[in-house]
């Protein structure tokens, strides 16, 4: 019969691990473990946990999951599960909640909407400032393909006060970089970047995200030097977390652009699968689209196929993974259409058939910038 021991000692065995599928394994069946005792103390304890190892591990599912939980076990019961603390915890992580779900275009707008809004409510009853909620409706924007929402929701984050519940002086940092090379502000992007970098400034990954987001504005301001030694530093960490699939991507569709083929081939292998698998619909297009890119550069190449392991269910898989190269290729390509199509319907707009629509375009830029 389990009992509370075994709980804390999975947990004990977890707290070590980093975020990935060996310490969501355990959390989870401390989760379980906890149902069958009908402990509940002990399963939102581990569940706050599981939140956030899933959150960077790769599984946003059992990450919504796991927070929808404890927050309709703390709604019933505000001065249990540690209170004040508790809630600010779950205000931390409730960034990620609404992201995720606006990743998704099978929730309609008005539902990450309103999760945004109860996310407010929440921060404005507690007396914290809405610098992470502008953070937030950013993300939601650029996942809604509202532009100029995104900038005024920026605009309005930089121009307010931080406090405890915002992101720390360096995960903002991050996020301008990010934001700039999204609003093609790609010399404020390489600036805030090379700053961060020169500073050697960490919290969690966030080098490996920097470096990822600088990749593009480097090249496109002529710094191709810095852009490969960026890559090579950056990348590692994204190598083998599936949570960090998002900079696996944006280093992959930077060695595609700049014809760096021996070194896209080796992420194409390992991430490209993963990626058709994930369960974040946005992760998995932005995967197509760079996977796109790579076999139109290795088409133009002459190359005829292609070596990756494909889910055993798709129309491509073949025995050895010698995928032929011009099928895949038009497979991608609808896939990517028929995605954008999706999230645009959800939307309201072409945004994402637009941008999917300029790809090519970027990758013969990239040819003359890199000569």
């Amino acid at each position: 019969m389990p009992s509370v021991d075994d709980i804390t000692r999975l947990m004990r065995d977890a707290e070590p691990l980093p975020n990935g599928s060996g310490k969501i394994a355990l959390l989870d069946e401390a989760a379980r473990i906890a149902d069958t005792l009908q402990d509940e103390e002990a399963g939102f304890r581990v569940r706050r946990e599981l939140v956030t190892a899933a959150n960077f591990g790769g599984q946003p599912d059992l990450m919504l999951v796991s927070f929808v939980w404890c927050l309709s076990k703390l709604d019933q019961n505000p001065d249990g599960f540690g209170g004040a603390g508790a809630r600010s915890t779950l205000l931390w992580q409730f960034k990620w909640v609404v992201s995720t779900l606006a990743a998704h275009h099978t929730i309609p707008q008005s539902q990450v909407l309103d999760t945004l809004a109860d996310m407010r409510r929440r921060f404005e009853a507690m007396g914290y400032s809405p610098h992470r909620i502008f953070d937030t409706e950013r993300r939601v924007r650029i996942a809604f393909g509202d532009k100029a929402g995104a900038a005024a929701a920026f605009d309005t984050m930089c121009r307010t006060k931080p406090d405890g519940m915002s992101e720390c002086e360096t995960c903002v940092k991050e996020l301008k970089v990010s934001y700039f090379r999204y609003a093609e502000r790609y010399e404020e992007s390489v600036k805030i970047a090379e700053d961060y970098v020169a500073r050697n400034l960490n919290c969690e990954a966030g080098p490996m995200w920097v470096c990822a987001y600088a990749l593009e504005p480097l090249v496109r301001v002529g710094q191709l030097a810095k852009a490969e030694r960026y890559c090579r530093q950056g990348y590692p960490r994204a190598a083998y977390n599936p949570g960090y699939i998002g900079a696996a991507i944006t280093y992959l569709e930077y060695l595609s652009l700049v014809g760096n083929l021996k070194r896209a081939g080796e992420l194409f292998r390992r991430h490209f699968p993963v990626g058709l698998d994930y369960s974040n619909p946005m992760s998995r297009l932005n995967m197509l689209r760079v996977g796109r890119l790579y076999v139109r550069r290795l088409m133009e190449a002459g190359q005829k196929t292609v070596g990756v392991t494909l889910p055993d269910d798709h129309p491509l898989q073949a025995a050895g993974g010698a995928v032929p190269l011009e099928p895949l290729s038009d497979w991608l390509d609808a896939e990517c259409t028929a995605t954008a199509a999706l999230y645009d319907a959800r939307n309201g707009n072409t945004t994402f058939s637009d941008d999917l629509a300029k790809d090519v375009g970027k990758l013969e830029l990239f040819k003359q910038l890199v000569g």
